[in-house]
């Protein structure tokens, strides 16, 4: 199988979603030589993903995190329109969104990792924020395959909030770094 991970809206320094993407390419070069891997990355986070793998390969394009209020939207626009001819040209069969960003076309199956919905139970942005912030998990279950999460408290409410049923949401543990032990825990899901 060939699996496309996007990292382009990992932050350039390393933060929840930079470590949670850093350790899940880590791990999956550990455990899995069957599988092709195309990720994709940008110009300022390239230099956080070490990919030794010879199944995994980077892609590089000219996206970065400045200035945000340009490049975001830029990158949402890639991911729900010319992806598509990525994904064609390295004939991937599912990609994996590593962060809760929009997804409004679906090429192929696709697994969306929502680690949790606490922002969304708790106000603390604006109300316009707050509406946008809550529509996206809703958008994002309908149109993805499969949801990973990071546990199952996090599963019943992503549920709750975007009415899928709990069948579509795997739970996959975080850890700080892998190790041999962890890493037999460690799951991908991709379902046709």
């Amino acid at each position: 199988m060939k699996v496309a991970i996007s990292t382009l809206v990992t932050p350039a320094r390393k933060s929840g979603v930079g470590n949670y993407v850093i350790n899940l390419l880590e791990g999956l070069q550990r455990i899995d030589r069957e599988n092709e891997y195309y990720v994709f990355v940008g110009q300022d986070t390239k230099h956080l993903f070490t990919l030794t793998a010879s199944n995994f390969h980077s892609v590089y394009l000219p996206f970065s995190h400045d200035p945000r209020w340009l490049m975001r939207p830029l990158y949402y626009l890639w991911q729900n329109s010319a992806i598509y001819f990525s994904l064609r040209h390295y004939q991937i069969d599912v990609l994996h969104l590593p962060n809760l960003t929009p997804l409004w076309m679906r090429f192929i199956p696709t697994v969306v990792t929502i680690p949790d919905v606490a922002e969304f139970l708790v106000p603390r942005y604006s109300k316009l924020r707050q509406f946008y912030r809550k529509m996206l998990p809703s958008s994002i279950a309908k149109k993805s395959d499969n949801i990973i999460t990071i546990s199952n408290s996090a599963r019943e409410d992503i549920a709750k909030i975007t009415g899928c049923t709990l069948k579509k949401i795997e739970v996959t543990y975080l850890a700080s770094s892998f190790n041999d032990s962890l890493l037999q825990n460690l799951t991908y899901v991709a379902h046709d």
